[in-house]
């Protein structure tokens, strides 16, 4: 020890340096320190994901020198700019410290001196131990008494040893915390439980703002492991996410948008099962590890950290060790359902962040009725959005799977009566990918518009949004809790800094309203053809966690794939009917239903028809119908379908008053709803069945007494020129549907497969997939569409298709009736108008309603011909002979006497109409009004000549009462003067008195006996 020793010196040694500085250089030396302390909080805050304590300098420079996206080339500039500002406050702050360094190195000698000071005393110590052990030796009574203070102050020396290292620990494991090192910091916490308990130190009241420090870097140890397994439960990381393959096939940076056809086809190229396989290899084997694990081995060693499973594994450890694993697993349950959310809020703002003017233009609206078109680089944004969070819910069943079996081998191994709601866990995942497939299939404008028109035959009821039981509620006394209503609010907001209270809320109760929270915006309009960008996603998510769920557990949680296929068809099909009514309602019906365009045949048709037909084929082409049958999916379309022929229907009923409640608005009404009439006439249309005066018969009896004035038909009851064009159109839309339609038919096996929890990605993607494509309008046009029906659904696509047949009949019926209307009004009129048929001269003008007849006939024809095709123009035509002898033979009634004059008058305008109409109808030979002619010359015959013609049956067209209707025109009123004429609304009978003509009478008896009863 002696030749450590400080040679003393002689003379006057060194004192200690002490400089004093003034107040600027004091500023200029903490400036100096506060700017290098800034530069490191730099560091530490903009570069700590780049610069960590283990960068390699080689691939920090490979960084730098990477120009791309991925790389940092772009801050290789500023990384330059913070060397060179830590250099420079670096080199200030030596300067300004110099002189501090300099006084530290003058203060050496007097330390070396302090030493040998200390040496000297410790010398002394010796010697007075010497002394004291020479004593004790010597005094043997008194050994006793300095054993126990030698005890004694050894365990004062081991307690103020322990209270010198407890007091350390509380940096130390703040220290630990903080670099993430929780098993040192774990060490030292168990470190100062043994001191503390060992020694009683927390029996020490001076020690007690050291056990608050333990206490609450225990507290902080154990939060910041909740946070790290919260990090990688949720992929908080970037680094734990996008270190997957499949999020690196959809990431956009590879096709910038470029290709939207090849970033397509990557995705669909996406085998779902081998994908979802491959991301549970790694929890599959690490499970099969864990299996074979030691209690011995567990408490000693911790599991080798190759994953993010076994960070977990062994932060679970770590936490069991602190006696808190049952308040973690309670946390890690409870923050589920918020941590899920923030998954797709997160994942939205930055959608935001980086494509903030893109979301901004094109996500409120969509490019059409049924979703984002492939071409809109948003869709692709958001299929990439879609990708990423359900990868990360999907990374989140995973953790907490992995969490689950970690818990279960704790039980076994350490005895634990614990064990990890991990049932719960799942209904949240369902709960939130409900609510996100909701958020964006969910178009609440939609869902209103939907309410008026899912059933014609239904009226909506109006959602109540009344609480069945509040608790705010539920105090009806005036009870001194409610004096404390406000100071109870106040405590609710210190207690929960995020929990507010609207200014208008009722103080008078001592309950707090439930709070309506706003949901967050969505990244693009809600629509059900968004499914489209989210079913492989969903898909991913759905196979992968078929396989996750404990078997344990399968009984109490719903399996992914019927939840999947509980709600499609739950919520998408009928949020599918929903939405395509709407766009029905929306795009068919308009202010004007009878409005009308070019067809793509270049026809006039209603636009109603022309809108129905894009409507329809553009859903046919998002569904796929083509190519495959879904019940659902077709049952929708059809219920559509039906949905247009109802609204026809109904359109045609409006149009003309073929109801059953009005009989009054047009003749044309009343003939429709004759069923023996229509019947008639759909034999003829569908059949070919020759018509005969049975028809015309029919019509008449609607209107018997056409020509006598105050009876008849009305204008009203004809078309006018806009309705017939409307006629026409509404006829031409329903050919043309009837054309279309048939070409969707396409009956397949009824054996389709049915989709349970056992299906898999591959069938229920093939189920559900949408139709993508650049534009809607040219797939439409290039491809043959089909609507694939099973035999039910063709049954009823065949009943409605009928329906429609039947009402386009109908239309054509209506033409028909139209013209035959024009014949019977201006027939009538002719007759009204006409009081003189026996004009002592002759004339050959034409009768002016015959001309105006003429003139429609011609007119209809017109139509008729710039509308339909010459087979259909015919039809309508076809039987107007008939009608027009039966409207000249029935309207004698009305004629009171005729000479011969009168006769040629009523044949010439006969013979101009004949002629007009065989001029419009193709076959002309098939127009013959001759009946009416001779019916007409029959009337100037006499009576021999008349009874000769009867008895050659020429008169065989005629009816008994046209028989007599001749007579009394052969005779006149002036040869039976005493005539009386008794009439009701069916038939005209001929009394006569017995003073008038005989030879009258004897011809009515004459022909009652040549004719049968039944010709009346």
């Amino acid at each position: 020890m002696d030749n450590l020793a400080v040679q003393s010196r002689q003379g006057r040694t060194r004192a200690l340096s002490v400089n004093t500085y003034d107040e600027q250089q004091r500023n200029s030396m903490s400036n100096s320190l506060d700017k290098l302390e800034m530069d490191l909080s730099l560091i530490q805050s903009q570069w700590n994901r780049i610069i960590t304590d283990d960068s390699n300098p080689l691939e920090l420079a490979l960084k730098f020198l990477d120009d791309t996206s991925v790389g940092l080339g772009h801050r290789f500039d500023e990384f330059n700019q913070l060397k060179e500002k830590i250099g420079y406050d670096l080199q200030n702050a030596v300067n300004e410290h110099y002189q501090v360094f300099n006084t530290n190195i003058a203060s050496y000698s007097i330390a070396v001196n302090s030493i040998a000071n200390a040496q000297n005393n410790i010398e002394n110590i010796e010697n007075s131990v010497k002394e004291a052990n020479l004593k004790i030796n010597q005094d043997k009574g008194s050994l006793q008494e300095l054993n126990e203070s030698t005890m004694s102050y050894t365990k004062m020396i081991d307690t103020i040893s322990a209270i010198e290292e407890i007091i350390s620990l509380p940096e130390k494991m703040e220290d630990f915390i903080r670099k993430e090192e929780y098993r040192e910091a774990q060490k030292l916490l168990k470190r100062a439980m043994f001191l503390s308990n060992t020694h009683s130190l927390w029996s020490i009241s001076s020690l007690t703002p050291i056990k608050q420090q333990i206490d609450l870097a225990e507290h902080n140890l154990f939060q910041n492991m909740i946070d790290e397994l919260h990090d990688i439960i949720y992929s908080k990381k970037s680094a734990s996410t996008f270190d997957n393959e499949i999020l690196e096939k959809i990431h956009t940076s590879k096709s910038d948008f470029t290709s939207t056809e090849n970033y397509l086809y990557t995705i669909v190229s996406i085998d779902i099962d081998q994908q979802s396989e491959n991301m549970n290899i790694k929890l599959k084997n690490f499970l099969e590890n864990i299996k074979n694990l030691k209690p011995t081995k567990l408490n000693s060693v911790y599991i080798e950290e190759g994953t993010d499973y076994d960070r977990i594994f062994n932060l679970l450890i770590l936490i069991n060790s602190l006696d808190k694993l049952p308040l973690a697993l309670r946390i890690l349950v409870d923050r589920a359902t918020k941590e899920l959310h923030d998954i797709v809020i997160q994942s939205s703002e930055e959608i935001r962040s980086r494509y903030p003017s893109l979301m901004k233009i094109g996500g409120a609206t969509l490019d059409s009725n049924f979703g984002m078109s492939m071409r809109n680089p948003i869709s692709i944004i958001m299929r990439e959005w879609f990708w990423k969070i359900f990868v990360k819910i999907l990374l989140a069943v995973q953790r907490h799977r992995v969490i689950f079996e970690s818990v279960s081998v704790f039980q076994q191994l350490f005895n634990l009566h614990i064990s990890y709601r991990f049932g719960d866990i799942w209904k949240k995942c369902l709960i939130e990918v409900r609510l996100l497939l909701n958020k964006y299939l969910n178009d609440t404008t939609m869902d209103k518009k939907a309410i008026l028109h899912r059933r014609d035959t239904s009226l909506a009821k109006p959602i109540s949004t009344e609480h069945i039981f509040t608790l705010q509620s539920n105090l009806h006394d005036n009870s001194i809790a409610k004096n404390h209503t406000a100071a109870l609010k106040t405590l609710l907001q210190d207690i929960f800094p995020g929990f507010s209270v609207p200014g208008n809320i009722n103080l008078s109760s001592i309950y707090v309203e439930e709070e309506s929270y706003e949901e967050e915006e969505a990244l693009i309009q809600p629509t059900v053809f968004n499914m489209r960008l989210a079913l492989e996603p969903v898909l991913l998510f759905i196979q992968a966690t078929s396989n996750i769920i404990p078997s344990g557990l399968s009984e109490v949680t719903k399996p992914s794939m019927s939840f999947l296929s509980e709600y499609m068809k739950k919520v998408f099909i009928p949020k599918f009917e929903s939405t395509l009514y709407v766009i029905y309602d929306s795009n068919v019906f308009s202010n004007n239903p009878y409005a009308f365009e070019s067809n793509n045949e270049n026809k006039n048709v209603l636009k109603s028809v022309n809108d129905f037909y894009t409507l329809f084929c553009n859903t046919l082409t998002v569904m796929n119908t083509t190519y495959t049958f879904r019940a659902n999916i077709c049952s929708v379309i059809i219920n559509i379908l039906e949905k247009f022929q109802i609204y026809y229907e109904k359109l045609f009923q409006t149009l003309l008053g073929v109801t059953n409640e009005n009989y009054t608005r047009k003749l044309l009404g009343i003939w429709m709803n004759d069923e023996a009439l229509m019947g008639t006439e759909f034999e003829y249309l569908k059949h070919n069945v020759s018509l005969n005066v049975n028809e015309a018969k029919l019509l008449f009896r609607h209107c018997s007494q056409f020509y006598y004035k105050g009876n008849g038909l009305k204008k009203d009851d004809i078309f006018n020129n806009i309705d017939l064009d409307i006629v026409l159109h509404f006829y031409n839309s329903l050919e043309w549907a009837l054309k279309w339609f048939s070409e969707l038919r396409k009956t397949v096996d009824s054996s389709v497969t049915v989709l349970d929890e056992n299906s898999n990605a591959n069938d229920v993607r093939l189920m559900w997939s949408l139709y993508d494509c650049d534009e809607l309008s040219q797939v439409v046009k290039t491809t043959k569409l089909r609507l694939s029906m099973d035999v039910e659904s063709v049954k009823k696509f065949d009943s409605i298709t009928e329906k429609i047949e039947n009402l386009k009949y109908r239309v054509l019926t209506s033409l028909r009736f139209d013209l035959r209307a024009r014949v019977i009004f201006n027939i009538g009129k002719m007759f009204k108008n006409n009081y003189n048929w026996s004009p002592d001269v002759g004339s050959t003008e034409l009768e002016s309603s015959i001309g105006n007849l003429i003139s429609d006939i011609r007119m209809h024809d017109n139509k008729l011909k710039s509308n339909l095709d010459e087979k259909i123009r015919n039809q309508v035509g076809s039987g107007i002979d008939i009608v027009i002898n039966y409207a000249f033979i029935s309207g004698a009634t009305s004629i009171k006497s005729i000479n011969t004059n009168g006769i040629k008058k009523i044949n010439r305008n006969i013979t101009y109409l004949q002629n007009v109409c065989r001029n419009v109808i193709e076959d002309s030979n098939s127009i013959n009004m001759n009946d009416s002619l001779n019916f007409y010359t029959a009337c100037g015959l006499s009576e021999l000549q008349f009874f000769k013609k009867l008895e050659d049956n020429e008169l065989s067209f005629c009816t008994k009462y046209d028989l007599k209707n001749i007579i009394r025109l052969i005779y006149g009123d002036d040869a039976i003067p005493a005539t009386r004429k008794q009439r009701d609304t069916n038939t005209h009978v001929r009394a006569t008195s017995m003073s008038g003509n005989k030879r009258y009478n004897e011809a009515i008896q004459k022909i009652n006996t040549m004719t049968s009863d039944n010709e009346e």
